[in-house]
């Protein structure tokens, strides 16, 4: 499965993050995909996403990817 952490900066509304699912379900991606913002889990995930994370794409908005 894909794990992705959405990091803005700040929270996101919920609609930023159900945006994002739908977009992902769209895709022929043939893993389970998991969406979750960065700054509304807790400090150990976080902590494990800045240590076992790899940004996949960095625009003033970053989306980690940990596998």
């Amino acid at each position: 499965d894909i794990d992705l952490a959405l990091d803005a900066g700040k929270r996101l509304p919920v609609q930023n993050i159900d945006e994002v699912i739908s977009v992902v379900r769209e895709t022929n991606i043939p893993y389970k995909v998991e969406v979750v913002d960065f700054h509304n889990v807790s400090g150990e995930m976080q902590n494990s996403i800045n240590k076992d994370g790899v940004i996949w794409k960095n625009l003033n908005k970053c989306v980690t990817l940990l596998h």
